[in-house]
């Protein structure tokens, strides 16, 4: 089976890296896999994975009509069974790029939607030319199909961007040279109850409501830590400097850790004890979240959108509220009172070997 994946965006941060990843797990599971996308830093693991890669210009507002006009003699080239496309921009330019096709030479064309990128009529109307639809949380769909941008009569897939067990599952440990790393770095009090907030340093993601949380801890005689993993540099001076003044007018400057970005989360995630979830507002992935959930650690956040989805599956106890500080930390203390959850595996279907699949298997349905 052979696949053109239309990516009109050369970021491949967060969630955005989703084609990247699925194109090198279906790969591995035996398709044939191109990906069209402007200049990027992703071509190592590409190359690495055996996909082949296809840097075109996207410039300027209009460039899904350049990415049609590329995506048409892409088609003629490879004569793919399925174009994979994942935001507005690339709906439109394969269904342009497949206009006036005889029906035995135009592909499949799929939209696999990892976030709310898609919107206005316009993008429906790219929609409605699509075979299939699939989104990444069950969350997502509720909220495409209440906007009214999924065109009538077209079904919607619910396939979770999974994690690459290869490197995170139940039992992984980090190693002796990091741990010893870590602890001089963070210098951790004995007992003192480790815990993470990986999150972008932003109102979204509700660290404010660490002050209640933390000051019900330390009243029922608690000491914690909590590790806060996110880039401070690219967090608004303001709303940093609001977060540093309500901890020291609290008194919990020394219960703050702020480690920045790192490229070692897994390993962060591993080391401390539950890891927290505090946005309020539902969001469609949050990669940090299904990681912990996946090493095996426990967490608990409040159950909105995809986080509430990750809690049912993996670990219902650490479900909370949406908003209840002093219920978080009561399920918290819960959590720490009682052994971590035993995972001997990662369930279905969040591993990202269980997305391709799941892929493969939408698209057997008209290939």
């Amino acid at each position: 089976m052979k696949l053109i994946h239309v990516c009109t965006s050369a970021d491949f941060s967060g969630v955005r890296r989703f084609p990247v990843d699925l194109a090198c797990r279906l790969q591995a599971a035996g398709a044939s896999c191109y990906l069209m996308a402007p200049p990027h830093d992703c071509e190592r693991p590409l190359r690495e994975a055996g996909v082949v890669s296809v840097q075109e210009s996207m410039r300027g507002g209009w460039g899904w009509l350049e990415a049609a006009r590329h995506l048409r003699e892409g088609i003629r080239k490879v004569r793919p069974d399925v174009i994979q496309v994942y935001d507005t921009r690339g709906a439109w330019s394969a269904r342009l790029a497949c206009l006036g096709m005889r029906a035995a030479q135009c592909p499949a064309v799929v939209a696999a939607l990892p976030g709310f990128r898609f919107g206005g009529c316009m993008a429906r109307a790219a929609l409605r030319s699509c075979r299939a639809i699939a989104v990444i949380s069950g969350y997502l769909r509720s909220r495409l199909e209440q906007s009214g941008m999924i065109p009538s009569g077209k079904s919607v897939s619910v396939i979770p961007y999974g994690v690459d067990e290869k490197l995170v599952y139940p039992g992984y440990t980090p190693s002796q040279n990091w741990q010893l790393c870590w602890k001089r770095a963070q210098s951790p009090a004995a007992g003192e109850l480790s815990l993470c907030l990986p999150a972008p340093i932003s109102p979204a993601y509700g660290a404010e409501q660490l002050v209640p949380v933390l000051c019900h801890l330390r009243d029922k005689g608690v000491r914690a830590r909590v590790y806060l993993v996110g880039d401070t540099s690219r967090a608004r001076p303001a709303y940093l400097e609001y977060l540093r003044q309500m901890f020291a007018k609290a008194g919990l400057d020394e219960n703050i850790a702020w480690p920045g970005a790192r490229t070692d989360l897994r390993d962060i995630l591993a080391t401390c004890r539950v890891t927290l979830s505090l946005a309020r507002e539902p969001m469609a992935y949050n990669r940090a979240v299904l990681e912990a959930l996946a090493l095996g650690r426990p967490v608990v956040g409040f159950a909105v959108g995809a986080v509430g989805e990750y809690l049912d599956s993996f670990y219902p106890a650490g479900r909370v509220q949406p908003g209840d500080t002093e219920e978080f930390a009561q399920v918290l203390l819960r959590c720490c009172s009682s052994p971590a959850p035993s995972l001997a595996s990662i369930p279905y279907p969040y591993t990202l070997s269980n997305t391709a699949q799941s892929f493969l298997e939408l698209y057997r349905q008209f290939v």
